[in-house]
């Protein structure tokens, strides 16, 4: 019987190689890549602050969300998705440690919307 022996070096790479390929999993995505300021001035009576965003697609693959509002950041956790046609889908979820709080996130073509509902606030 004939045994093989892998140097240090071979060993470690196929160590660091198997940790590039598992850490895409765990990893916790954003939803929103910041593109300009927050603007307060000039919005209707009844919003309080807006921000450009672009929406991180990759984030509705993972089963948790982080969610910056306006600079306290919240994690959505999965409940289901459901998906309506081609390119058209409806994440549905609630605020990590409150199962009470309900984040709904929707795509229909390019665009994007959502409602996050917590504490009694909407957002």
């Amino acid at each position: 019987m004939r045994t093989t022996r892998f140097s240090f070096t071979a060993r470690l790479s196929v160590l660091l190689l198997g940790l590039l390929v598992l850490q895409p999993a765990a990893a916790q995505e954003a939803l929103f890549e910041f593109v300009g300021v927050p603007e307060t001035t000039s919005l209707p009576e009844h919003v309080s602050a807006a921000q450009p965003v672009r929406i991180n697609q990759r984030a509705f693959r993972s089963p948790t969300i982080e969610i910056d509002l306006f600079g306290n950041t919240v994690r959505a956790v999965r409940s289901r998705v459901a998906q309506l046609r081609a390119g058209e889908f409806v994440w549905i979820g609630h605020l990590e440690g409150s199962s009470g709080d309900r984040v709904v996130l929707s795509r229909r073509a390019r665009q994007f919307s959502g409602l996050i509902q917590s504490d009694g606030a909407l957002y």
